[in-house]
Protein backbone atom coordinates (compact mmCIF):
# COMPACT_ATOMS: atom_id res chain seq x y z
CA UNK A 1 0.00 0.00 0.00
CA UNK A 2 1.75 3.04 -1.52
CA UNK A 3 1.16 6.22 1.28
CA UNK A 4 0.22 9.35 -0.68
CA UNK A 5 2.49 12.27 -1.01
CA UNK A 6 0.22 14.91 0.75
CA UNK A 7 0.18 12.20 3.91
CA UNK A 8 3.98 11.24 4.19
CA UNK A 9 4.48 15.35 4.02
CA UNK A 10 2.10 15.59 7.32
CA UNK A 11 3.71 12.64 9.10
CA UNK A 12 6.66 14.61 8.43
CA UNK A 13 5.39 17.64 9.79
CA UNK A 14 4.47 16.09 13.08
CA UNK A 15 7.34 14.36 13.25
CA UNK A 16 9.60 17.67 12.81
CA UNK A 17 7.08 18.98 15.36
CA UNK A 18 8.32 16.09 18.24
CA UNK A 19 12.47 16.37 17.15
CA UNK A 20 12.72 20.21 17.68
CA UNK A 21 12.62 19.70 21.33
CA UNK A 22 16.46 18.17 20.27
CA UNK A 23 17.93 21.36 18.88
CA UNK A 24 16.07 23.64 21.61
CA UNK A 25 18.70 25.88 23.78
CA UNK A 26 18.58 25.36 27.74
CA UNK A 27 21.18 26.14 29.92
CA UNK A 28 20.65 25.25 33.66
CA UNK A 29 23.96 26.50 34.98
CA UNK A 30 24.17 23.27 37.31
CA UNK A 31 28.25 23.18 37.05
CA UNK A 32 29.06 26.89 36.02
CA UNK A 33 28.54 29.12 33.37
CA UNK A 34 28.03 27.59 30.36
CA UNK A 35 29.83 30.48 28.80
CA UNK A 36 28.00 33.18 30.12
CA UNK A 37 29.66 36.36 29.33
CA UNK A 38 28.49 39.46 32.12
CA UNK A 39 28.81 43.16 31.31
CA UNK A 40 28.13 45.93 33.85
CA UNK A 41 28.64 43.75 37.13
CA UNK A 42 30.45 40.70 38.02
CA UNK A 43 29.17 37.42 37.23
CA UNK A 44 29.57 34.31 39.60
CA UNK A 45 28.45 30.86 40.02
CA UNK A 46 26.35 29.62 43.22
CA UNK A 47 26.94 26.53 43.68
CA UNK A 48 23.40 25.60 44.30
CA UNK A 49 23.17 26.01 40.72
CA UNK A 50 22.74 29.30 39.26
CA UNK A 51 24.29 32.94 38.44
CA UNK A 52 24.61 35.77 40.38
CA UNK A 53 25.04 39.22 38.80
CA UNK A 54 26.36 41.90 41.22
CA UNK A 55 26.18 45.70 40.45
CA UNK A 56 29.97 46.97 41.76
CA UNK A 57 30.45 49.95 39.69
CA UNK A 58 26.81 51.86 38.65
CA UNK A 59 27.33 50.42 35.00
CA UNK A 60 24.09 48.41 33.27
CA UNK A 61 23.86 44.96 34.20
CA UNK A 62 23.90 42.25 31.20
CA UNK A 63 24.19 39.08 30.64
CA UNK A 64 25.04 37.73 26.83
CA UNK A 65 25.00 34.23 25.86
CA UNK A 66 28.03 32.28 24.12
CA UNK A 67 28.86 32.54 20.29
CA UNK A 68 28.84 28.81 20.17
CA UNK A 69 24.88 29.34 20.69
CA UNK A 70 24.27 31.96 18.41
CA UNK A 71 23.94 31.83 14.30
CA UNK A 72 20.72 30.53 12.21
CA UNK A 73 17.96 30.65 14.91
CA UNK A 74 14.66 30.13 12.24
CA UNK A 75 13.92 27.16 13.89
CA UNK A 76 12.81 29.32 16.62
CA UNK A 77 10.30 31.77 15.23
CA UNK A 78 7.10 31.25 16.49
CA UNK A 79 8.92 29.01 20.03
CA UNK A 80 9.66 30.23 23.29
CA UNK A 81 12.45 32.29 25.16
CA UNK A 82 12.52 32.09 29.01
CA UNK A 83 14.65 32.35 32.05
CA UNK A 84 14.11 32.57 36.06
CA UNK A 85 15.09 35.53 38.18
CA UNK A 86 15.37 36.39 41.68
CA UNK A 87 16.12 39.59 43.40
CA UNK A 88 18.76 38.38 46.08
CA UNK A 89 19.78 41.88 47.47
CA UNK A 90 16.50 43.29 48.37
CA UNK A 91 17.51 46.21 47.25
CA UNK A 92 14.27 47.94 44.92
CA UNK A 93 13.61 46.29 41.49
CA UNK A 94 13.05 49.99 39.99
CA UNK A 95 14.80 49.67 36.28
CA UNK A 96 11.98 49.56 33.70
CA UNK A 97 14.30 47.71 31.38
CA UNK A 98 15.27 44.68 33.59
CA UNK A 99 14.72 41.77 31.54
CA UNK A 100 14.53 43.27 28.31
CA UNK A 101 16.13 40.28 25.50
CA UNK A 102 17.80 42.06 22.64
CA UNK A 103 18.35 39.78 19.28
CA UNK A 104 21.26 41.47 16.82
CA UNK A 105 21.41 39.62 13.69
CA UNK A 106 22.95 41.13 10.29
CA UNK A 107 19.32 42.11 9.97
CA UNK A 108 19.49 44.33 12.57
CA UNK A 109 18.25 44.04 15.79
CA UNK A 110 14.95 43.40 17.97
CA UNK A 111 14.29 43.40 21.78
CA UNK A 112 11.47 42.83 23.71
CA UNK A 113 10.76 43.19 27.77
CA UNK A 114 9.78 39.85 29.56
CA UNK A 115 9.57 41.45 33.09
CA UNK A 116 7.31 44.73 32.67
CA UNK A 117 7.14 46.58 35.52
CA UNK A 118 9.14 45.94 39.03
CA UNK A 119 10.82 42.87 38.73
CA UNK A 120 12.43 40.90 40.29
CA UNK A 121 11.38 40.00 43.51
CA UNK A 122 12.35 37.77 46.43
CA UNK A 123 11.32 34.90 44.62
CA UNK A 124 12.30 32.74 42.03
CA UNK A 125 10.10 33.64 38.99
CA UNK A 126 9.66 32.58 35.73
CA UNK A 127 9.97 35.12 32.52
CA UNK A 128 8.91 34.10 29.17
CA UNK A 129 7.56 35.46 25.81
CA UNK A 130 6.77 33.83 22.56
CA UNK A 131 9.08 34.48 19.52
CA UNK A 132 6.55 35.89 17.40
CA UNK A 133 6.33 39.42 15.40
CA UNK A 134 3.56 40.55 17.83
CA UNK A 135 5.87 40.72 20.44
CA UNK A 136 9.34 41.44 18.91
CA UNK A 137 8.44 43.36 15.62
CA UNK A 138 8.39 42.73 11.75
CA UNK A 139 12.44 42.21 11.54
CA UNK A 140 12.20 39.16 13.99
CA UNK A 141 12.45 36.39 10.78
CA UNK A 142 14.84 38.17 9.48
CA UNK A 143 17.06 38.72 12.61
CA UNK A 144 16.51 35.05 13.35
CA UNK A 145 17.93 33.72 10.57
CA UNK A 146 21.66 34.88 11.39
CA UNK A 147 21.30 36.26 14.90
CA UNK A 148 24.90 37.42 16.30
CA UNK A 149 24.39 38.76 20.00
CA UNK A 150 22.00 37.90 22.36
CA UNK A 151 21.41 39.65 25.57
CA UNK A 152 19.21 39.66 28.93
CA UNK A 153 19.52 43.14 31.40
CA UNK A 154 19.60 42.26 34.48
CA UNK A 155 19.95 45.82 35.32
CA UNK A 156 16.91 46.20 38.45
CA UNK A 157 17.53 49.25 40.73
CA UNK A 158 17.89 53.11 39.94
CA UNK A 159 21.18 53.88 42.43
CA UNK A 160 24.58 52.32 43.48
CA UNK A 161 26.20 52.19 45.86
CA UNK A 162 26.72 50.58 49.72
CA UNK A 163 23.30 48.53 50.79
CA UNK A 164 22.06 49.87 47.59
CA UNK A 165 23.48 47.81 44.49
CA UNK A 166 21.29 45.30 42.95
CA UNK A 167 21.96 41.69 43.06
CA UNK A 168 20.30 39.37 40.73
CA UNK A 169 20.07 35.18 40.35
CA UNK A 170 19.59 34.26 36.79
CA UNK A 171 19.04 30.31 35.79
CA UNK A 172 16.82 27.92 33.56
CA UNK A 173 17.43 30.02 30.46
CA UNK A 174 15.52 28.06 27.67
CA UNK A 175 15.02 29.26 23.78
CA UNK A 176 12.29 26.37 22.52
CA UNK A 177 11.25 25.88 18.71
CA UNK A 178 7.54 25.51 18.75
CA UNK A 179 6.36 21.57 19.26
CA UNK A 180 2.94 22.08 18.10
CA UNK A 181 2.24 21.22 14.09
CA UNK A 182 -0.75 23.48 12.81
CA UNK A 183 -4.39 22.66 12.99
CA UNK A 184 -4.64 21.98 9.37
CA UNK A 185 -1.47 19.56 9.64
CA UNK A 186 -3.61 17.56 12.51
CA UNK A 187 -6.52 17.92 10.52
CA UNK A 188 -4.75 16.71 7.13
CA UNK A 189 -3.10 13.60 9.43
CA UNK A 190 -6.17 12.93 10.68
CA UNK A 191 -8.15 12.41 7.41
CA UNK A 192 -5.19 10.10 5.87
CA UNK A 193 -5.30 7.82 8.33
CA UNK A 194 -8.98 7.13 8.18
CA UNK A 195 -8.39 7.19 4.30
CA UNK A 196 -5.60 4.34 4.93
CA UNK A 197 -7.79 2.37 7.27
CA UNK A 198 -10.72 2.49 4.75
CA UNK A 199 -8.19 1.26 2.04
CA UNK A 200 -6.77 -1.25 4.79
CA UNK A 201 -10.48 -2.80 5.32
CA UNK A 202 -11.69 -2.76 2.34
CA UNK A 203 -8.82 -5.18 0.58
CA UNK A 204 -8.59 -7.56 3.61
CA UNK A 205 -12.78 -8.07 2.70
CA UNK A 206 -11.53 -9.56 -0.82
Amino acid sequence: MTMPTWLGAALASVAFAGAAHASDIQLTFDADAQGISAVGGTLSHDASGYLVQSDVDGGIMSLYLPSSLLGNWSRFWGGTLSFDAVNLSGVASDWGDFGRVTLTGSAGEVSFDLAPGSAPDARWTNFSADLTPANWGGNLSAVLANVTSVSVSLESHDGYGPANSEVNGFDNFKVSASAVPEPSTWALLATGLAVLACIHRRRSRH
